[in-house]
């Protein structure tokens, strides 16, 4: 089997961008001077956290972080 480092590269950053975007979509359902003062070190912490699970897992180990990202936006966002 060849290992396609590029290919392999490119898989990694499309979930990790399509989890960046999801993610600044549910950022947007809390109001906005939440956001200003929060939204960017939300997202830096989301992004840590998605390429740890990524690095440790693989897509998976990102899909595995929805839950509780999902959990904590009805419950934070609700508020």
């Amino acid at each position: 089997m060849i290992y396609d480092k590029h290919a392999s590269a490119n898989r990694s950053a499309l979930i990790l961008r399509i989890s960046d975007r999801a993610y600044r979509i549910l950022l947007a359902a809390y109001p906005a001077a939440f956001r200003k003062r929060y939204g960017r070190e939300m997202v830096q912490v989301f992004r840590t956290s998605c390429k740890a699970a990524y690095r440790s897992s693989g897509s998976i180990g990102v899909l595995r972080l929805l839950p509780a990202i999902l959990r904590d936006w009805v419950w934070s966002a609700a508020v």
